[in-house]
């Protein structure tokens, strides 16, 4: 299995390639801890481009 940097899990990734359209709600989720404290916004900015960098 390989190392995968950024948000989530192998199978989240796979999602997401297969069906883009989900991207949104992990968005979301990020968006959501970033609020509450739980990520850092620049944290969570290198999560967020992550989705887009596979």
């Amino acid at each position: 299995m390989k190392k995968i940097k950024g948000f989530g899990c192998p199978l989240l990734h796979e999602t997401h390639k297969k069906y883009p359209h989900i991207k949104k709600f992990s968005i979301q989720r990020i968006l959501r801890e970033t609020r509450s404290g739980a990520l850092e916004p620049g944290e969570a900015l290198e999560q967020i481009w992550s989705f887009y960098k596979i």
